[in-house]
């Protein structure tokens, strides 16, 4: 029978669960409330049979489910932040706040958030230097001055040496935090080190099976390295067990059909993702929409590229080069860019004529992620 939970004071958040046994079968309840206003933010119910698993095989799925729907990244508690209380504001409030701003970020990838979440996070790693996880968010935000180009600070040392040194102390800091992990793999990725961020990958996997902000960008990863439907396959089932996950992952899964060549489910993905004021997401829009013959789609969303990002292909090759594509991969980009009309310089269509072969970071990919699985 479901009891009702006392109200701690001082609570942002209150979680509250029942057990009902009723024809043999156990009924399991969970709500959410705000701890100021008592409005319940969500609620789940569960059903089990016990003649089919035992008692602890039963609570450690409901408990594992309930923690992804609340607290990881995304999730319930991520959704809807604390209201601010400038009145009764504590310091230790304030990593709080920036993992907040950091993670709305992450589902705009938009230039203004970007700024917000970076000084938040400038801040707190002054005021609380031994704070891991600050840190490891803090090295995606100056990766993604380069990898997005997005508010570049001047001066040195440049968005990757920092990026690279806020993740490798917040590792230093914490070896088994999985967020530091996470980043270290992320940084290292895009600084050309594919094999050894797939390392990383499984090391973060396999002290958190359960953590789905992981395992969809793991999986981004893997299928950016060559093994599409494999990676394609841990995004899904990051976002089935987490709905909350950010339109980016969605951008990834429309991408990877179209390198599989499943057009009419990479047209349906992209228009899902729907990322505006993220410039790759034209990008990728724009060849997708080519292949599939919608003109005046491909059209918007070439000239919206272009508008955000006009001297991305005043280096084509070195973006491709950034994101690890082997050599298969790279001539269905260039081809695909071509086809929808971008400004592609003539030499690079020489990739066309090259043989198509896996690189040895898609073997790799291949082989760590069979290793990731249970």
């Amino acid at each position: 029978m479901a009891g009702k939970a006392p109200r701690l004071t001082g609570s942002r958040y209150l979680l509250e669960g029942g057990i009902r046994l009723s024809d043999g079968k156990l009924r399991v309840s969970a709500r959410v409330q705000d701890g100021e206003s008592a409005a319940i933010l969500w609620a789940g119910i569960y059903d089990a049979d016990p003649r089919e698993k035992t008692i602890v095989d039963i609570e450690t799925t409901i408990a594992a489910t309930v923690a992804t729907t609340i607290a990881q990244p995304y999730g319930v508690i991520f959704a809807n932040p604390p209201r601010p209380r400038p009145d009764k504001r504590s310091p230790d409030l304030l990593p709080q706040e920036c993992s907040y701003r950091f993670y709305h970020y992450r589902t705009v990838l938009a230039p203004i958030e970007h700024a917000q979440a970076r000084e938040c996070l400038e801040q707190v790693t002054a005021r609380y230097p031994e704070h891991a996880t600050s840190w490891a968010m803090l090295a995606y935000l100056y990766l993604d001055e380069e990898r997005y180009k997005l508010n570049r600070s001047p001066g040195s040392p440049p968005p990757m040496a920092r990026a690279r040194a806020s993740a490798e102390r917040a590792v230093r800091l914490a070896p088994e935090n999985v967020r530091a992990l996470q980043a270290l793999m992320t940084v290292l990725f895009f600084s050309g080190e594919p094999n050894e961020a797939l390392r990383i990958g499984l090391q973060a996997r396999a002290l958190n099976p359960n953590d789905t902000e992981l395992l969809g960008e793991f999986g981004a990863w893997v299928a950016q390295s060559g093994n599409w439907a494999r990676g394609a396959g841990m995004i899904e089932e990051a976002m089935a067990k987490n709905p909350g996950q950010p339109n980016y992952y969605t951008g990834h899964l429309a991408l990877a059909a179209y390198m599989q060549g499943e057009n009419a489910r990479a047209v349906g993905l992209i228009k899902r993702a729907n990322l505006q004021q993220f410039p790759i997401y034209h990008f990728v829009a724009a060849l997708i929409f080519a292949r599939h013959g919608m003109s005046p789609e491909a059209s918007q969303a070439r000239a919206e590229f272009l508008k955000q990002r006009p001297g991305f292909f005043a280096d084509f090759d070195g973006e491709l080069d950034r994101r690890n594509f082997n050599t298969r991969d790279r001539s269905i980009l260039i081809r695909g860019a071509i086809q929808a009309g971008f400004p592609v310089r003539t030499q690079l269509s020489a990739w066309d004529e090259r043989p198509s072969s896996a690189a040895p970071a898609a073997e790799a990919s291949q082989g760590l992620a069979q290793r990731s699985q249970p």
